[in-house]
């Protein structure tokens, strides 16, 4: 019977993932996010993929007004280790356009993950 190995793997906060972006570490063309403390390459954007998203951002949009921001594939900060980008976020309005700090999970009211398949 063959053994299976362990590893302890390093995670990642939010602040260090920012400083690897910061630094050059990671370039801003890799489409990567990070998720439980750990830098996931995200997948690429199909045409039917980017077609439903784009649907929803309208539909929502049109139905919610100026009661709440739709963010599309931008960072929500979840944890001290997780800032994913979902395809859609459901936000409160803020007055500087989150222009200091992300969506936390106190901002947001819904998060819509499209499947790729």
């Amino acid at each position: 019977m063959q053994s299976i190995e362990t590893f302890n793997l390093r995670l990642w906060t939010v602040k260090e993932y920012h400083r690897m972006a910061l630094t050059g570490i990671l370039d801003n063309s890799e489409r990567v996010e990070l998720l439980e403390g750990k830098i996931i390459w995200m997948s690429a954007k199909g045409t039917a993929h980017r077609s439903a998203v784009g649907i929803t951002d309208y539909l929502f949009k049109e139905a919610l007004k100026n009661r709440a921001w739709v963010s599309v594939q931008d960072p929500i900060v979840l944890n001290d280790n997780s800032e994913p980008e979902p395809d859609i976020a459901v936000v409160k309005i803020d007055p500087l356009y989150y222009a200091d700090h992300h969506p936390t999970p106190e901002e947001v009211y819904l998060i819509i993950a499209r499947s790729r398949q």
